[in-house]
């Protein structure tokens, strides 16, 4: 199985440009945005791929927004395109369904040869009761099927039929596995959001601790203070070291299943101009009623079996016969009868049926599904700028606490309930923020986009056809 590299692929160095974190504040992370730009990625397609590969050992650092930034910046598609070829690649389904496909190609040589059939030779002998040196015979036959009128213009109809529908099975695939990893992707782009917030927490509990030590040393606060802060700068550490072994699993879910490469903190654009007929669960459902009209057309076709021609040469001899050697030849042919041919007309019709209510089905749920994986998306949006609002909040009445307890004006436990508050928005601001990725992701999955791949990059092997619409009187 051959696959077509993706063009303009995102240079790694692009990647790790993007990707250099910068701290804000004296609360640290901003999360409110999970970007790599195509333009950059894009201005750097001549370096090499090796100066990107991700080090396993280690979590990969989300790529952060500035305060001023107001959208989340688009990660170029090629790069979860070229993920995704790299599991269809290793999706043993995917990879049967591409050799089913080589399978029913093969039927097409049917159709090479001007007989329905394979040929075939008869012998035969016979002699007298008084012996075979009175009268003796012995026959030679070779004879094949012969296509009955239209029917091997119906078979190869038939076989381009079930090619498209074996073709369009295997794009179905292509768009479960897709579903499948943009699930694994942004479960672990939340796990490494959620290790850079809890790195925030850590932080921020040891400048506390520092300052805590600092008074306490020149006797502005006790000895249990100190405990105090050590305590919090120890459950921030474990939490810590929890959320790496959480995104240490995922990140390696997502590598188990694309070979090696690992997920980005981005997100994919949205896809425009979709017609739901492009969607692959359409295509395959139309694919299905040309295959059940292209049996109908068989089954009208062959209302009786092959007849069969054949050329035999006979040779007798012996003392009480004539010697000598003759030719012939024999026609059979089989009669129509309506106890074969009702039965098969029968499934015919009903799978007709059976495709065009799949087809009629499935444009009702996958337009259910669009548009509410579009009002998803709109909440998400809703969610995050509230996350992000909250966040900006939390912040400075974290920077406000700290002046009041310099001042002596607040208490330590007061200042580690403001640090909570902001540890809390960070979580949710980038819970939100992974959120709208996933929104963006599950539209794009419902609107059966497949990112970077055309339809002879997911289905090799032949072209497509275009299917007629099917008529009103089998809808």
């Amino acid at each position: 199985m051959i696959f077509r590299k993706c063009s303009s692929p995102v240079s790694p160095l692009a990647v790790a440009l993007v990707s250099a974190a910068t701290l804000i504040g004296a609360a640290g992370l901003d999360l409110n945005g999970i970007s790599e730009t195509a333009q950059a990625a894009e201005d750097q397609t001549g370096q090499s791929d090796s100066e990107t590969s991700h080090r396993r050992g280690t979590v990969q650092k989300p790529v952060l927004k500035s305060a001023s930034d107001s959208q989340p910046a688009i990660i170029s598609e090629t790069v979860f395109a070229r993920h995704l070829l790299r599991a269809l690649s290793l999706d043993p389904e995917y990879i049967s369904l591409q050799a089913e496909v080589l399978a029913v190609d093969a039927r097409h040589a049917t159709t090479s040869i001007p007989i329905a059939g394979s040929p075939s030779v008869g012998i035969g002998g016979r002699m007298d009761t008084r012996g075979p040196r009175k009268v003796w015979q012995t026959d030679v036959e070779f004879g094949a099927p012969l296509w009955l009128p239209g029917q091997r213009q119906a078979f190869g109809q038939q076989v381009d039929a079930d090619l498209l529908q074996a073709e369009r099975r295997a794009t179905e695939r292509a768009l479960q596995l897709a579903g499948e990893l943009r699930e694994a992707w942004w479960d672990a782009v939340l796990a490494m959001l959620n290790v850079h917030v809890a790195e925030q927490r850590l932080e921020t509990a040891q400048a506390i601790q520092k300052d805590v030590e600092r008074r306490a040393h020149f006797g502005d606060l006790s000895a249990q203070d100190t405990l105090f802060g050590e305590n919090e700068t120890l459950a921030a550490d474990l939490d810590l070291s929890r959320a790496r072994m959480e995104a240490e699993r995922l990140r390696s879910v997502y590598s188990t299943i694309t070979g090696g490469d690992e997920p980005l903190v981005a997100s994919e654009p949205v896809a425009t101009g979709r017609k739901l007929d492009d969607h692959p669960l359409i295509q395959l459902a139309l694919a299905g009623i040309e295959a059940a009209r292209a049996q109908i057309r068989y089954v009208n076709t062959t209302l009786r079996e092959n007849p069969e021609v054949s050329l035999y040469s006979s040779q007798q001899g012996g003392t009480m016969s004539e010697e000598g050697t003759s030719f012939g030849f024999r026609l059979r042919v089989p009669l129509a009868t309506e106890a074969r041919n009702i039965p098969r007309r029968a499934a015919a019709q009903a799978g007709l049926t059976r495709a065009t209510v799949e087809w009629t089905q499935h444009r009702r749920v996958l337009g259910l599904t669009i548009r509410r994986a579009e009002n998803v998306l709109e909440r998400a949006k809703i969610s995050a700028g509230i996350a992000r609002d909250r966040l900006d909040v939390a912040r400075k009445q974290l920077a406000s606490a700290r002046l009041s307890f310099e001042a002596g004006e607040t208490t330590l436990y007061n200042l580690y309930q403001v640090r909570r508050l902001l540890s809390d928005a960070l979580e949710a601001d980038a819970r939100a923020e992974v959120e709208l990725g996933r929104a963006r992701a599950r539209l794009n999955q419902a609107m059966g986009v497949l990112p970077g791949l055309s339809a002879a990059m997911v289905t090799p092997v032949v072209a497509h056809q275009k299917l007629p619409e099917p008529s009103p009187s089998s809808r």
